[in-house]
């Protein structure tokens, strides 16, 4: 649990990762630092699960590579929905590697794979103060 007085976020995360483990960990990790979490297994399943939950979605925690569509269509389709939506993107591979698809689209945070816990709350500080 978090120590008294610690940071703690507000409102709802979509993490969207076809890794079983990774979704279960991140979403543990979120709750505890007080987010609401809805979880995703392929980019068809984030993207539909946002345009249900869009109006309760702040910030989505998004794999780089997933099944079904990308994740620059999942985030075109979410910002399609709520322009202003928060995105973080999540990857194994080096920021600027990962990022090269996604010119012209503002991020909200980078999380590289693996992560721990305090790395992930000082990306959600960043992209949900």
């Amino acid at each position: 649990a978090p120590a008294p007085g610690a940071w703690r976020g507000r409102g709802t995360v979509l993490v969207a990762d076809d890794e079983q483990a990774v979704r279960l960990v991140a979403a543990q990790m979120l709750q505890r630092l007080g987010f609401a979490v809805l979880v995703a297994a392929d980019g068809d399943a984030a993207l539909e699960t946002f345009r249900t939950h869009h109006a309760a979605v702040d910030c989505v925690l998004l794999d780089l590579t997933m099944p079904g569509l990308d994740s620059r269509a999942v985030v075109d389709g979410m910002r399609a929905l709520v322009p202003e939506v928060k995105v973080v993107l999540a990857s194994g591979y080096a920021e600027q590697d990962a990022t090269t698809g996604f010119a012209g689209v503002t991020l909200s945070g980078f999380l590289a794979k693996p992560f721990d816990a305090a790395q992930l709350e000082a990306v959600m500080r960043v992209a949900m103060p």
